[in-house]
């Protein structure tokens, strides 16, 4: 993989400004030649909006990045955590190195059921 070179440090440290859009001229008569629909100069209603299925699926669906990640690190750190608890029993802190590895096991057992947890709420939610 080559890296590209897109500029020098002082271009990207100094930047000229970029030059702003103009506003077509046509857009302007337009909108004073009676653009304006008799629909937008009534004056604003409330309006009850429910929220659909594929708001929530989004809504949802940007959390399992972040749930992929956390039970992908999972594994490795309760690795750690039991080793080191099995090093504490070796050296003779049997009560601390029993205790890592258990509270390391049901942490690690409830990180891998988050996603079971997370559609359980998911599916509270959709009954009420």
């Amino acid at each position: 993989m080559k890296t590209k070179t897109v500029g020098t440090i002082s271009e990207f440290m100094n930047p000229q400004p970029k030059a702003k859009r103009k506003v077509s001229s046509v857009t302007v008569p337009l909108l004073l030649a009676g653009g304006a629909t008799p629909a937008m100069a009534q004056e604003p209603h409330a309006v009850t909006v429910s929220v659909n299925g594929a708001i929530k699926e989004k809504i949802v669906g940007s959390f399992d990045p972040l749930v992929e990640l956390i039970t992908h690190l999972s594994y490795p750190v309760a690795t750690v955590m039991v080793t080191g608890g099995a090093l504490m029993v070796m050296i003779g802190l049997k009560e601390k190195g029993y205790s890592t590895i258990q509270t390391a096991s049901i942490g690690f057992i409830l990180v891998q059921m988050a996603p079971l947890l997370l559609e359980l709420l998911f599916g509270i939610g959709e009954a009420v």
